[in-house]
């Protein structure tokens, strides 16, 4: 063994042979690393980059990147590598009407390979999962399927906002941010982990880590870095503690009203149900989780929205209330699909409202079409394989946290807080919480 380091280490000692091998495999490498697909002439101005690594601020600083770029075009279209990867970045009503209507434009591909960095679980299943997830959500979002989920999320967010210790302020971004994380289990996932607050806590540690990746991780998919390894070990965790849980449900022949058992009854894989919860909370979790505190935020920042939305809960209360015995909880516990569509038309403006001041991150679209796309009438090429860059649980956990307490934006001391709202990393690739601590203080109404 001694010997063989001995030899490794001095390369002036190798055989001929063994020097021109390391020689081949060092071209080929240099060759994968720095060989760029070439930009047609229509494809729009081009931003300059560094070689190999291409524009690496489009990850570390993407909003200020675009931006520069943007104001830099003629016409606010340009392109630009990342990596080996060309992508084209679009602006304006014409541009934005294009990168969405244009067929050929791969909404998951693009996700996938700019922003998780993940594998084409297409290749690995051996069938098209983007094709089984529109068919399979097509149910999930169907008023019969989300009648039977109803009284799980009115439960789970009575539950934990009744364990919250009015004592001392609150930070919404911990357990609002949970609550939705396992109200998202009880609407594309399993009963099992929603049910356990172990498996709950470890189950989002692992998400924590599905939700990272590094920039040299996107430019370079195939190199062996530590984010990378990190999510595999993430992923493997999940999938198996999945699968132990659908095969224990096999065995025993238990049997709940949730995804997991949906797509049990359909014979599909251990394998196929796990892929789905699994790509299903992900994409569940991380906008609305962090949605949720927001709102909540912004509500006690405003005092004329606050007292409007609070009206309307209590509005809605009032009119469903069919004893003087119910609580204003016990009522909204027993409200219909319909009603919570239709009663909470402020509080729904103000979700919107905070989704868009707070919906960070990229719209992104992978050309898939094998063949250079023209993007409407902007008269700009897309290149092939180049990138364009472009409400139940919310509803409840809001209206529930104005139902059952009054709240007011304060500090860490508890102190009423009346300064700006607090500032956010406009540079952040998806959506984050606040740079600054914040936090709630809340009393109980009933």
């Amino acid at each position: 063994m001694a010997g063989l380091v001995a030899t490794l280490a001095s390369p002036q000692n190798w055989p001929p042979s063994a020097l021109l091998l390391a020689a081949s495999l060092v071209f080929l490498v240099a060759v994968r690393l720095l060989r760029r697909p070439c930009l047609p002439p229509g494809a729009s101005w081009m931003e300059k980059g560094l070689p190999l690594i291409g524009c690496l601020s489009f990850f570390t600083k993407r909003r200020d990147f675009l931006r520069q770029g943007k104001g830099r075009s003629p016409n606010g279209y340009f392109s630009f590598y990342y990596g080996s990867y060309p992508i084209v970045a679009l602006s304006g009503e014409t541009g934005r009407a294009a990168h969405y209507a244009t067929r050929g434009l791969d909404l998951s591909a693009g996700f996938r390979k700019l922003f998780s960095a993940g594998p084409d679980i297409d290749r690995l299943l051996g069938r098209s999962m983007k094709a089984y997830f529109i068919t399979l959500f097509k149910r999930l979002v169907a008023r019969e399927y989300l009648a039977t989920a109803l009284p799980y999320l009115v439960k789970d967010t009575r539950a934990s906002f009744e364990a919250i210790d009015t004592s001392v302020p609150m930070d919404p971004f911990v357990v609002v941010y949970e609550l939705i994380y396992k109200m998202t289990h009880r609407t594309v996932g399993c009963h099992e982990i929603a049910n356990d607050p172990a498996l709950l806590k470890k189950t989002l540690g692992y998400y924590s880590k599905l939700d990272k990746s590094s920039a040299v991780e996107v430019m370079f998919p195939w190199m062996p870095t530590p984010t990378k390894f990190g999510k595999m070990w993430a992923g493997t965790k999940m999938q198996m503690l999945l699968m132990d849980i659908i095969r224990s449900r096999r065995e025993t022949g238990r049997r709940a009203d949730d995804v997991m058992q949906m797509q049990m009854d359909k014979g599909e894989s251990d394998m196929i149900c796990s892929t789905f919860i699994i790509g299903s909370l992900f994409a569940g979790l991380v906008n609305t989780g962090v949605q949720s505190a927001w709102i909540i935020y912004y509500f006690a920042c405003d005092p004329f929205w606050y007292s409007k939305v609070q009206g309307e809960v209590d509005a809605a209360v009032a009119k469903y209330r069919t004893s003087e015995k119910q609580s204003p909880v016990d009522v909204l516990q027993g409200l219909s699909i319909e009603a919570w569509e239709t009663e909470f038309p402020l509080l729904n403006f103000g979700v919107r409202d905070s989704i868009r001041l707070n919906l960070l991150g990229t719209s992104m679209r992978q050309n898939t079409s094998g063949k250079d796309i023209t993007l409407g009438d902007t008269g700009i090429v897309l290149p092939k394989n180049a990138f364009a860059i472009a409400k139940l649980e919310l509803s409840i956990s809001t209206a529930m946290f104005f139902a059952m307490f009054d709240f007011k934006a304060v500090d860490k001391q508890g102190n009423p807080k009346t300064g700006p709202l607090p500032r956010y990393d406009s540079n952040l690739i998806s959506a984050g919480r606040m740079l600054d601590s914040i936090y709630v203080k809340c009393d109980r109404r009933f």
